[in-house]
């Protein structure tokens, strides 16, 4: 059964102003998910996925990359939850915050998400 995705109302928000902002970086960011998503639907398990744009953070929260583009790009990171009992992948948002004090700030907000969502 694949993994269903659940887009959180900050990660909506973010995605649009990079559509419309930073298209280069959201499709680098979508084709990681997509990757991501593929392995995840065919194992079932994320906690062996190893990948150089998935970074493990904190509570369960993974982090995407731009990782894999052809040119550089600006340091950005789309925060995820892969929930293994319901088979959700929920999408928290997405942050061209790169320095290790903006990182925290970003996992604490993604855990406000979840939380507001009732998924911690």
């Amino acid at each position: 059964m694949p993994w269903k995705l659940v887009p959180s109302e900050k990660y909506i928000r973010t995605y649009k102003s990079y559509n419309k902002k930073k298209k280069q970086i959201l499709e680098t960011l979508d084709d990681n998910l997509d990757e991501f998503k593929i392995y995840l639907d065919v194992t079932g398990n994320f906690s062996r996925i190893e990948h150089g744009f998935l970074h493990k953070e904190q509570k369960g929260i993974l982090a995407i990359d731009q990782s894999g583009a052809k040119q550089k790009l600006e340091q950005t990171r789309m925060y995820i939850y892969p929930d293994n009992k319901k088979k959700e992948l929920v999408l928290l948002m997405i942050s061209r915050k790169g320095c290790k004090k903006e990182q925290g700030q970003n996992i604490n907000e993604c855990i406000k998400i979840l939380k507001k969502m009732e998924y911690k």
